[in-house]
């Protein structure tokens, strides 16, 4: 019993480096002592074993690898860290409780898990602007849907949706619709939305497209931005010039409109009806009946003078111009009178005073059947005033509730006046 205790203290007290040789001469020890000294061992950090190499686990007689386990737990394999095993022979174990240790890898021939090594990804993040991603075709159909429906604001507004996101891929038929909804709301922010966006996501304008965006400047009333554009278009056709020109006409450059008339007419040497009705509108501006009548002449030699939009616009002329009974004429060999017509012509008898012939011709578009809106009836109603007839006045009055424009704000402008 002596014996055994100074064995004990001496294997107590051997370092930890040093353990290794203890269990070499653990043969002629009992298997009791061998279990003692184990857990013992088993106090020892897991990381102190991890750092022998290989070859020190290949030969038990030379390196008796100091184990981690409890006897009354493995009987025989016990895994101690990633990748090693220890197998133990139970018959041999009463004799040699260290007979057979021998690595799992190493008899598979497998080797060390190897440490994994970060990759070096060079990731181009320069490209990333050009990205492009293609929207919900759900999103650009409600647009489509909105903008069909008049409902341009709330078009507009989901339109925003692309500006805050960006970098979508918006199709043709999409930016056709907010160009419609920028001219029906008649919004300068909304058409600098809608270009700064075209332009910022590299939109590729054909033709077509180009003529929208004109249009929509023009429209808006912006004619600097569209004769800049105008200006750099790297193809104009007729809708381009027709466009450009209606413009300047609508604000009053009427002089300016006429030099691009005359330099389309040398480019292309024609002109549709459209563009003649701009340019008699124009020479009516400018108050030249010379010109007005070589316009009229063009038409006639072409074919179209019989067009409502070129009769409107001549009869426009001639009365703004002094000529009554010019457009009387032209009034009267037009095809079909129709609203604009009747209209046109009222006013210029009541612009050069001749009032009651203008409440006769009130009267003949009524018998004909002739749909009236709210600016004949406010035309008549100033006729009415003009004349001081109470009568007239009335029965105006009523024609314009029973045609449901009684709220009207032109037509009820013109009763306060009369008033």
């Amino acid at each position: 019993m002596n014996k055994k205790r100074q064995n004990n203290r001496s294997l107590t007290a051997l370092p930890l480096h040093n353990s290794f040789l203890v269990f070499s001469e653990l043969e002629t020890f009992s298997p009791v002592l061998a279990f003692h000294y184990s857990r013992y061992l088993s106090k020892v950090p897991l990381l102190r074993f991890q750092s022998l190499k290989l070859d020190q686990i290949q030969n038990h007689n030379n390196c008796g690898f100091p184990s981690l386990f409890s006897l009354s737990k493995c009987l025989n394999q016990r895994i101690l860290f990633s990748g090693y095993g220890f197998s133990f022979n139970k018959t041999k174990w009463k004799k040699n409780p260290l007979w057979k240790i021998k690595c799992c890898s190493l008899d598979q021939g497998l080797q060390p898990r190897p440490k994994l090594k970060q990759a070096k990804v060079d990731i181009d993040v320069s490209g990333r602007s050009n990205f492009v991603r293609r929207p919900s075709v759900g999103l650009c159909s409600q647009i489509e849907k909105l903008v069909l429906f008049a409902r341009y604001r709330e078009a507009l507004d989901l339109f925003e949706i692309f500006e805050i996101e960006g970098g979508f891929d918006v199709g043709i038929s999409t930016y056709d619709a907010v160009v419609n909804a920028c001219i029906g709301l008649r919004s300068v922010r909304g058409v600098k939305r809608v270009f700064n966006y075209m332009i910022n996501n590299s939109f590729e304008f054909d033709q077509y497209m180009r003529n929208r965006v004109l249009l929509m400047h023009v429209k808006c009333g912006m004619m600097i931005d569209a004769r800049r554009l105008f200006d750099e278009m790297p193809e104009r056709n007729l809708v381009s010039w027709n466009t450009i020109i209606s413009g300047l006409a609508d604000v009053g450059d009427f002089m300016e409109a006429f030099r691009l008339f005359l330099i389309m007419w040398e480019e292309f040497s024609d002109a549709g009806s459209f563009t003649y009705a701009v340019m008699i509108r124009a020479s009516a501006g400018l108050e030249l009946i010379s010109i007005g009548r070589q316009l009229h002449a063009c038409t006639l030699k072409m074919g179209i003078g019989d067009d409502i939009f070129v009769s409107c616009a001549l009869i426009d002329m001639y009365s703004k111009c002094g000529s009554i009974e010019d457009a009387r004429f032209v009034f009267e060999e037009m095809p079909e009178k129709t609203t604009v017509g009747w209209n046109t012509i009222i006013a210029g008898y009541a612009l050069h005073g001749y009032s009651e012939e203008a409440l006769d011709m009130y009267y003949e578009m009524r018998d004909s059947g002739v749909r009236m809106d709210h600016f004949t009836f406010s035309m008549i109603v100033r006729i009415c005033a003009r004349l001081a007839s109470v009568e007239h006045a009335k029965q105006a009055h009523a024609a314009l509730i029973r045609h449901g424009f009684g709220s009207d704000i032109v037509a009820n402008t013109a009763l306060v006046d009369f008033l």
